[in-house]
């Protein structure tokens, strides 16, 4: 049970196992200075503990392979964040993303299998994600209590409909962007992904393009990995390119946790991916047909055909205080 804890509190806030030195002086004309060396995949000290707790809780309690997959890509997980430099950490990364996929299509590739389980997963969250960023932050700029009584009701699903209803140039939403003068990127960005989703059509291009360019990047860390591996090189970018690779294995597993806290039964890893692949091209063909894009209709056009996602709570809502 040590180890699992061990594990659990590596995955949840990326504290390593044992001690690795990030602070470091140079010495030069008979002075020392003091340098900061960067983590590439930094400490998350303000993760709350009791959500933490709550999905271990139903993790240990779910009956089903899933629960093994998980942990013991959690171990690996840990063990990458134990590595002392970008090149071990990438390969170890990419182990760990491979080991949540070991059994979902024995008939592929090995990155085509992870990038196949990915692609899906991340591409079923997508417009939930941001969705939930944009609510977070705006609750964090926006602190008058009598702007949210007016806006929507204390709860994330009233927050998109009160959104939506808010075409981007409209007055009401010039009324939400008024009280961001101290916020001019947030104003700018829930702008364009307000404009972003005017229509069917919009939401279908956002997702389709979405998808090209996560299936354009498994590619790239696929090949860094491979040069980095076979050949021994280092690339200039390999931070950004591990970076991103813990975000989609984050992805995965905060999909995973998020299915099993809500009550949802799922077999295996395998069976959590095919139902994410039906549900992508249920929403597509949606999206594709004719028919009004209103209210309505807002959560299925937006979402997909699975009522319970909305209910889905990812890392951002465990943050205590992300400043």
């Amino acid at each position: 049970m040590l180890h699992i804890a061990q594990f659990v509190e590596g995955y949840f806030k990326h504290q390593s196992e044992r001690k690795i030195i990030y602070d470091a002086c140079i010495y030069n004309n008979d002075k020392f200075s003091p340098i900061r060396l960067r983590r590439v995949i930094p400490n998350r000290p303000f993760i709350d503990q009791d959500p933490i707790d709550k999905r271990m809780e139903a993790v240990l309690n779910a009956k089903s392979s899933t629960t093994i997959t998980m942990l013991a890509a959690m171990d690996m997980h840990l063990d990458a964040i134990n590595c002392k430099n970008s090149e071990t950490m990438l390969r170890s990364f990419w182990t760990a993303l491979e080991a949540l996929f070991f059994e979902a299509d024995v008939t592929a590739g090995e990155r085509e299998n992870a990038k196949y389980c990915v692609l899906h997963i991340v591409q079923k969250t997508y417009l939930l994600k941001q969705f939930r960023q944009i609510y977070f932050l705006l609750h964090k700029a926006i602190t008058e209590d009598a702007f949210w009584q007016d806006f929507c009701e204390n709860n994330f699903e009233s927050f998109v409909i009160s959104f939506m209803k808010c075409e981007a140039d409209s007055e009401d939403f010039r009324k939400i962007t008024a009280h961001l003068s101290q916020s001019p990127l947030l104003r700018s960005r829930i702008y364009w992904f307000r404009k972003s989703l005017s229509s069917k059509k919009d939401v279908l291009q956002k997702i389709k393009k979405h998808f090209e360019k996560v299936s354009w990047h498994i590619d790239r860390i696929y090949r860094t990995r491979n040069l980095i591996t076979h050949a021994g090189l280092s690339m200039p970018y390999i931070d950004e390119i591990l970076f991103n690779l813990h975000n989609y294995f984050d992805y995965v597993i905060n999909y995973l946790l998020c299915m099993i806290e809500n009550g949802e039964f799922t077999h295996s890893v395998s069976s959590a991916v095919f139902e994410a692949k039906n549900d992508n091209a249920i929403h597509e063909s949606v999206l594709a047909s004719d028919g009004d894009f209103s209210e309505e209709n807002w959560m299925l056009m937006l979402f997909g055909p699975d009522q319970h996602i909305i209910g889905y709570n990812f890392e951002i809502d465990l943050c205590v205080d992300c400043e």
